[in-house]
């Protein structure tokens, strides 16, 4: 689950390199607006990134409830991809899939409080 494009979206990595992505309604728990993107051949890893505060009107607190904070979600597979927003004032859920471009990548991990959970 990660909050991108505004809202809670549930995303799943298939075997296939496919990264499904789900619309989730949060007062219910129901899923809509099944999509699909190709990003790879291989089996797809996901990784949500640290989130970060929306600049623009919906900042303050909108009405998904998750105070304008916006995330991103690293996809790995044959190639890196993040999922994020379209465009900072695009119109609810849309997403945009861009590709990394540095060959070595094939998985990666976020530490919180930096390696082994010591704080620099």
């Amino acid at each position: 689950f990660a909050c991108v494009a505004g809202v809670l979206q549930l995303f799943a990595g298939m075997s296939d390199g496919r990264v499904l992505s789900f619309l989730v309604d949060e007062s219910s728990g129901m899923l809509s607006g099944q999509r699909s993107a190709r990003v790879g051949c291989e089996p797809v890893r996901l990784l949500v990134l640290p989130g970060e505060q929306r600049i623009g009107p919906q900042a303050p607190g909108d009405a998904t409830g998750h105070r304008g904070i916006e995330q991103r979600v690293l996809a790995t597979s044959a190639h890196a991809t993040v999922i994020h927003a379209a465009r900072p004032d695009a119109a609810t859920g849309q997403l945009a899939f861009s590709q990394v471009c540095y060959a070595p990548i094939s998985s990666s991990a976020f530490f919180a409080l930096g390696l082994g959970g010591v704080e620099d």
